[in-house]
């Protein structure tokens, strides 16, 4: 008959305790490895939206919550991201830097005057609870951006027939 009692001696009692150190240190390694994925790649996902409020396909970007990341020197590797996407209107919907961050504030200021080239000014941002200040804000519209608060803009300028409108949060009508 098997016994299936486990060793009482120190060095039964050692060799579980380590294999419990082991276990909480692959755990602790791959809840960090799976924070830094998530926080510090670039991932692009593709949808389809389709509609008949556009006078034709709209290529749509949309960032957020980039919280004064940075993606390769001077956010190049983001920059091109967007570039490769060929958008028709850029859509910022907040949390660009954390708040009493003036890097990350720096670094999104810098962010927008690239993607206001890339999209040929249409660039669209509606503040998160970090980017809110009236100073930032009004600096993101001398740089070309069009803050949203409330109100609509219309793409029909640019040959899309549709419209952007905001009442906390950035929607496509």
């Amino acid at each position: 008959m098997r016994s299936t009692m486990r060793p009482t001696s120190r060095a039964g009692k050692k060799r579980g305790a380590g294999r419990k150190r082991l276990t909480l240190v692959w755990i602790l390694l791959a809840a960090a490895s799976f924070w830094w994925y998530e926080n510090f790649t670039l991932t692009v996902v593709k949808d389809q939206v389709f509609t008949e409020k556009t006078a034709r396909p709209i290529r749509v970007v949309q960032l957020t919550d980039l919280h004064g990341a940075a993606f390769g020197r001077g956010n190049s590797r983001l920059v091109f991201a967007v570039e490769r996407q060929r958008p028709d209107c850029i859509l910022v919907t907040g949390d660009m830097f954390t708040s009493g961050d003036g890097e990350g504030r720096q670094r999104a200021l810098e962010l927008f005057s690239q993607l206001v080239e890339v999209a040929q000014g249409a660039v669209f941002s509606v503040a998160g609870e970090h980017d809110r200040e009236g100073s930032y804000l009004a600096r993101l519209e001398e740089i070309g951006v069009r803050v949203l608060d409330s109100q609509m803009e219309s793409l029909s300028g640019r040959d899309h027939g549709g419209h952007l409108w905001n009442k906390q949060r950035l929607l496509f009508a």
